[in-house]
């Protein structure tokens, strides 16, 4: 969903809460800009977790996020709609 929100809008704003020590602010941000940095954070907390063999960081939820997100960027493109045809007149 969140792919296909960016790809779908890429210049909508969002208004997001942001804790700056006590103060608590309700700003517009780039649905873009939280877009690409909750994927970063994805994506690097996977990076983290390759190679550690516990029961508690499998990672594989963090995974299943980043395939989530890049097949969202696909089916959007495949399910976008088309332009229809212009209509023959006779």
């Amino acid at each position: 969903m969140l792919a296909a929100y960016l790809r779908l809008y890429p210049h909508a704003e969002v208004r997001t809460l942001l804790f700056i020590g006590p103060i608590v602010l309700v700003p517009r941000i780039a649905a873009a800009f939280l877009i690409v940095f909750w994927f970063f954070t994805q994506f690097v907390s996977g990076i983290m977790t390759l190679g550690v063999n516990t029961d508690t960081s499998g990672g594989v939820a963090v995974w299943a996020h980043i395939g989530g997100f890049i097949a969202g960027l696909i089916l959007v493109q495949i399910m976008a709609p088309r332009p229809k045809a212009p209509a023959i007149a006779y």
